[in-house]
């Protein structure tokens, strides 16, 4: 970070003993030129935060020694170039939000080293090749807000063995969600909102016990919450709202809230609302104190929000540390709430209740 403005001077170029190139947070611009790949000897390259636009050059794939290759948040543009899966020494892969408009090349199967691949906030479009399956030393993929299409292939997703971050929520994926899933045993974050994604949510998609959070909101799911979540004991956010998607009951999560919640005791977020669930909100959830953020509204709901959810000394108020409380208890009220932080009717909200606390 010094200020550099400009292109690249043609002599960088020539020093091809180069190992690191660190240009990152500039304002350097013009295009990446062919003679990049000149400099075989580079392990890391970092040229983020500048004005680079124009396409990767094909050269790319003679970088063969290179492990980390940082080139996001800039105006690259165009096709990613199938040489990029000669780049086998790759470890991590940062181009996101840029301005390509490409496929994934089958050839990005080769880098098989790969640990890190984040390429959001580009459009993406077309399916994950089935030579994905190779790259079992993956651990984060973010693949968000890209514009794929079709369905994750299971066998592609269980060989990612070692997948702990995956992220691809604000695409257009259909199908049903992998069982693969189940098998990922270090896996900690799940994030496939904004899909479209049917059927049902894996049941052992918990096994692992290490998941921390799983957003499936806004898809097409169906059936009832998987009691193996209830070995997540760490999970800090569950959100699976929004699978009645065009709210006609064609699709949603059903059955009851699971009591089991109730010992997910470092859960902060639970959102479930509009779905198809019945019954009445367990008590013992009001037992998870460090719940912030607890959204029921829109489901088919009865009886009453536990008071526990109520400060003890002004039960019209949510106790310390709960920011977000709903419920269908709009006029006509299906659920009684004297704290709620918003009543549902129907399934329009209505306003806060005002000089209640509710606001």
């Amino acid at each position: 970070q010094n200020q550099l403005i400009g292109d690249l001077p043609s002599g960088l170029f020539t020093l091809h003993q180069l190992e690191k190139l660190y240009l990152d947070d500039n304002d350097l611009h013009g295009f990446l030129p062919e003679e990049l790949g000149d400099l075989m000897n580079l392990q890391d390259i970092s040229l983020h935060g500048n004005q680079f636009s124009g396409p990767l050059p094909k050269s790319i794939g003679k970088l063969q020694r290179l492990t980390r290759f940082w080139a996001n948040g800039m105006f690259l543009s165009g096709q990613l170039p199938d040489e990029i899966g000669d780049m086998t020494s790759l470890r991590a892969l940062y181009i996101e939000e840029n301005q390509l408009v490409s496929t994934l090349p089958y050839e990005m199967g080769n880098l098989e080293q790969l640990q890190d691949l984040r390429i959001y906030g580009n459009v993406i479009t077309g399916n994950i090749p089935s030579s994905f399956k190779k790259l079992v030393n993956l651990e984060v993929f973010y693949m968000d807000s890209c514009q794929l299409s079709g369905g994750l292939t299971d066998f592609v997703v269980r060989s990612w063995v070692k997948m702990r971050d995956f992220q691809a929520f604000g695409n257009n994926f259909n199908g049903d969600i992998p069982s693969g899933f189940e098998d990922l045993p270090n896996i900690e974050v799940i994030n496939l909102a904004n899909n479209r994604f049917g059927g049902r949510i894996p049941q052992n998609i918990g096994k692992s016990g290490k998941l921390l959070s799983l957003n499936l909101r806004s898809n097409r799911l169906t059936g009832t919450i998987p009691s193996s979540l209830a070995m997540s004991t760490d999970i800090l956010s569950i959100i699976l709202s929004e699978n009645d998607i065009n709210k006609d009951g064609s699709s949603g999560i059903s059955g009851q809230i699971p009591e089991f919640m109730g010992d997910l005791q470092k859960l902060k977020i639970l959102k479930l609302h509009q779905n198809r669930l019945q019954g009445e909100i367990p008590e013992n959830l009001t037992g998870m104190t460090d719940l912030g953020h607890f959204t029921t509204h829109d489901n088919f709901l009865q009886g009453k929000v536990p008071n526990g959810f109520c400060d003890a000394g002004n039960p019209t108020k949510t106790r310390i540390h709960l920011n977000e409380l709903t419920a269908d208890c709009g006029k006509p009220g299906e659920i009684e709430c004297s704290c709620c932080t918003q009543c549902f009717s129907s399934s329009l909200p209505a306003s806060p209740r005002k000089g209640t606390g509710k606001g």
